[in-house]
């Protein structure tokens, strides 16, 4: 991977554009609340094994003019061919069935944000943070707030190869961590790590890969995942 000393930052800075996919549900009169929960806990899941889907968001409709568009689910995704890959998966696929299972209808909306991902990801609420909640009101309080997950184990090597390269500190290493945005890379920064990142993990990037990977630690991970090098870190 040949440096071009010519090559400005700007001209490799490729901008975050979040694609968010949307989607509102009438849920049918026998849906239970039960029902619901397991299909938000299907959406969540997804985040271990779709690629470059960051974050989901999922609960009720709190609007007194829902007119009965009772439920939301957000799927947060890097880039919109991020989102089309992933509705051709069978998981992605299976849960959709699971969806429709328990609607009478939905609507879907895909809009795009150009924007640091830092700026539209948040992550989660602190354990003090939660409500207290009875046995009894557990399942009806998980649904009303909704939840978010943004942020997955980093894999110990890619954090060691982080701060050795970029010197950063090893808390800066997350899964939405941008390397121009957050952690201050340059274009010679960039090729140096992905240099490293060769000789760590003994592969070879082809170059149109480079462009996608030069964006956020996730990318990287999910990167190595898809290639088989390593095993997907869980929450």
């Amino acid at each position: 991977m040949p440096v071009d000393k010519n090559t400005s930052d700007t001209q490799i800075r490729l901008e975050h554009s979040l694609m968010t996919h949307i989607m509102l549900l009438q849920l049918k009169p026998t849906t239970t609340d039960g029902d619901i929960d397991s299909l938000f806990q299907s959406m969540h899941a997804m985040q271990h094994y779709i690629p470059h889907l960051v974050a989901v968001t999922t609960g009720e409709n709190h609007s007194l003019q829902h007119k009965g568009w009772t439920h939301g689910i957000l799927l947060h995704f890097l880039e919109n061919q991020h989102l089309q890959q992933a509705m051709k998966q069978s998981l992605y696929q299976n849960i959709i069935e699971q969806l429709a299972s328990l609607c009478d209808t939905w609507i879907t909306f895909d809009i795009p944000q150009i924007l640091p991902l830092n700026q539209v990801i948040s992550p989660p609420p602190t354990p003090s943070a939660q409500p207290q909640t009875s046995p009894t009101t557990s399942k009806q309080t998980k649904r009303q707030r909704g939840t978010t997950r943004a942020y997955r184990q980093i894999d110990p090597r890619i954090v060691a190869l982080t701060v050795e390269q970029l010197g950063v500190d090893e808390m800066e290493v997350v899964f939405t961590a941008s390397f121009v945005e957050d952690l201050n890379a340059d274009s010679l920064d960039l090729v140096e790590y992905m240099l490293a990142l060769e000789e760590t993990f003994h592969i070879k990037i082809p170059d149109e890969d480079i462009s996608v990977l030069m964006r956020s630690i996730g990318d990287i991970q999910n990167y190595l995942v898809e290639k088989g090098v390593l095993q997907d870190a869980k929450n």
